[in-house]
């Protein structure tokens, strides 16, 4: 556990509990406003994201940003606020309320703090949509990462494992980035920096353990056929470090090298699992 994780485990009680509920409860709520003639012009003139306003004192859009929803129609409204709301909560339960506050509070802030970049260049005349879309996605992208084997069920029927949907989720997110117009384009990227915080050790302990495991089994398949070479011209392939058999003598024992020995020795099927170490 790092610093950050103790801080965290700390200070666990001062972080909000059931944020996720808050953030999909108010994407529902402006969601139905949105699709109502008076609610639509309320949403767009007062909820929205749009610095220059915000800049005159209409602060309360650097936070009623977060709920304004990027829902299709109702069937990807209620479909998008269970399933993140499902993530949220199993993340919350996982992390604890303050990580997951920090998580999520910290990519606010990361999107405030681009789309006042860009405006500041730009202004509001390439106007970035700032919204939580991205954001909920890298949610998604931590749970699998934490859960890669959980199986998700596509519209309740289709059984398809994390890591798979997690897949595809960033080649969707690449392809925005990619063929997007700038600045808008790199919004996902700003959006799911967290993730990369969140899980750079963990990346960086993955590589480095997988290229020790392909480093160490091309060795041992080295040595391994080395070994076999000169026993081969001493008459015998394969004999038995600790009873001295081989498998010329024994022809109906099997015979395997250990990887965790020094040197990969060899033993018999009495004593493959029954030896001490060599270190």
């Amino acid at each position: 556990m790092n610093k950050f994780d103790r801080w965290c485990a700390r200070n666990d009680s001062k972080g909000i509990k059931n944020l996720i509920l808050y953030i999909v409860a108010g994407q529902a709520l402006v969601f139905i406003l949105q699709n109502t003639a008076a609610g639509g012009e309320f949403v767009a003139r007062w909820l929205t994201f749009i610095p220059s306003r915000i800049l005159h004192g209409e602060v309360w859009r650097l936070v009623t940003f977060a709920i304004v929803p990027q829902f299709g129609n109702v069937l990807n409204m209620l479909l998008a606020c269970l399933f993140y709301y499902s993530i949220g909560t199993n993340l919350e339960r996982e992390w604890g309320r303050m990580k997951f506050t920090v998580y999520y509070l910290s990519g606010l802030l990361m999107i405030i703090a681009y789309c006042f970049l860009m405006s500041i260049w730009y202004g509001d005349a390439v106007l970035i949509i700032a919204n939580t879309h991205w954001l909920n996605m890298s949610l998604f992208l931590a749970f699998a990462a934490l859960y890669p084997d959980a199986q998700l069920r596509l519209y309740f029927i289709i059984p398809v494992k994390m890591k798979w949907v997690a897949l595809l989720d960033a080649i969707y997110l690449l392809a925005n980035v990619i063929f997007g117009r700038f600045p808008a384009n790199l919004l996902p990227i700003v959006a799911i920096l967290n993730f990369f915080c969140y899980f750079a050790s963990d990346f960086v302990r993955y590589f480095r353990r997988s290229r020790f495991e392909n480093r160490n089994r091309i060795d041992f398949r080295k040595k391994t056929r080395e070994i076999e070479r000169k026993q081969a011209a001493r008459g015998y392939k394969h004999r038995c470090v600790v009873c001295g058999r081989t498998d010329a003598d024994h022809p109906e024992l099997e015979f395997r090298y250990c990887s965790i020995c020094r040197g990969y020795p060899c033993y018999c099927e009495d004593h493959i699992l029954n030896h001490v170490h060599i270190e």
